[in-house]
Order: C-alpha cells, then structure tokens, then sequence
C-alpha cells in the first residue's frame, strides 16, 4: 500500500512538473477594468479627429468633444491629443516570433500591436492556432516604469473579423526574460486593463529591458485559426 501511494505521488509531481508549474508559481491577473468598444465605427472616428472643428456638424462636434474629454479609453488613447504614460514613455520595437504574410495592403506584423491604429493587428503566423507564439517589447532604460497593461484582444477593426479570428484567452507574461505573471483575458471585443505593479528602471544608464507576451491559450474563431491581438501598450508613471 505505501509503495503504491509513493509511486502515485511520484507522478501526481511529474503530472505538475510537466503541466502544471506554470500557473502555481505565478501570479495570475484577471482585468481591473474593462473598457467596451464604442458603437461608432473606427472610420467615423479618424474622420471626425482629422475634420477642423469650425467644419463640423453639431453631431460631430459632440462626438469631438466626448473623444477630446477622455471619458473613453478610445477617445483619451485613439482620438486624442491629451496626455498620457506615452508623452515620457516609449518603446524601442515590438518582435514577433511569427505573423501572417501581407494581404494587399494588409500587413499583419507585431509592431501593428503598438501603432495606436485599431483597425490593424497581430496575426500570428504558425499552423494552429499560435498557442507558443510570443510578441516582445523592448524598452530603452530610461523609459518611465510601467504599472498596467491594456489589451485590446482578437482582431477588433470589426465585429465580424473578431469573431472570425481567434483571440487570446491566456497570455503568460516574461519580464527581462524570467516568468513574471498570467494575463487571463476575457472574451470580449473592449480593451481590457491590467494592474501589474512597478515594471521598469527609469534610469538612462540602465540597458534595454523587455517584455514578453506568450499565447498560452486561446477562444477559437468562427472561421479561421489565426489568433490575433489588434494593441498591446501601456500606462505608468514617472511622467509629468
């Protein structure tokens, strides 16, 4: 009997060794807010944003004066001019370790995570559905430290090519290369804000610094495999 519970675990710890060690260790973050996609198209917003303000309609003006308010996370980060983490803080590149090829005009790379544009994403480019794949970001020393990560999951430029594509259930997250923590996403098309401490040196002497982001599972698209994150960025301190 005791050599049969002894062998049982034995392999009750290899069974965790093998699939189990990375959710023990680590912290795992669920969203702290969730911010909805607003109803008005991407289109009608960046029309709205680049229009002269003594040339709008009365409708367009409100919407304006919404976006320029900040009272969205869409207006103050998307369609906006006023301040944020981004008016000290910077990324140097983001690298991907795959991304679907370009179609027409239609690129597909990790730096897409990162250009404050919501109709272009991250597409990974392996068969299956990316689970392994992993963006990077690379930081200058001196960049302001970080305190949240904001995601905005699947391939959100439309309803309907979110639901097509695959999104991100499970991100695990490597801070200069070690394990740090796992981001569980909800299945929503919305930016979803993570809490994550103090990341960072703010020190201009101090070497490039990283962040990494591993797809460890994911919500299966109605049509495609392809896994998509349309922005990965972040808010802060040490600015202003």
């Amino acid at each position: 009997m005791k050599k049969i519970l002894a062998l049982f675990l034995v392999n009750c710890l290899l069974s965790v060794a093998a699939y189990g060690e990375d959710v023990g260790e680590l912290k795992v973050l669920k969203p702290i807010a969730i911010h909805r996609i607003p109803e008005i198209s991407f289109k009608d917003m960046k029309r709205v944003g680049e229009k002269e303000y003594d040339k709008m309609s009365s409708s367009e003006k409100k919407l304006c004066d919404k976006l320029e308010a900040g009272t969205d996370e869409f207006g103050s980060h998307f369609f906006s001019s006023s301040c944020s983490w981004y008016c000290g803080g910077q990324i140097d590149t983001v690298y991907a370790t795959s991304y679907k090829g370009k179609m027409g005009n239609v690129t597909y790379k990790g730096m897409n995570t990162h250009d404050f544009d919501p109709e272009t994403a991250w597409v990974e480019g392996v068969k299956g559905n990316g689970v392994g794949e992993k963006l990077t970001y690379v930081f200058p020393g001196g960049c302001p430290r970080i305190t949240k990560i904001l995601i905005m999951n699947g391939y959100s430029k439309t309803e309907k090519a979110w639901l097509d594509n695959g999104r991100v259930k499970r991100l695990k997250v490597y801070y200069d290369k070690k394990p740090f923590a796992i981001l569980e996403l909800n299945d929503q098309r919305s930016i979803q804000e993570f809490e994550v401490g103090v990341l960072g040196y703010n020190d201009a002497k101090h070497p490039q610094w990283t962040l990494t982001f591993e797809i460890m599972d994911v919500y299966p698209g109605d049509r495609y495999e392809d896994t998509a994150i349309t922005e990965l960025y972040f808010d802060g301190i040490d600015v202003h």
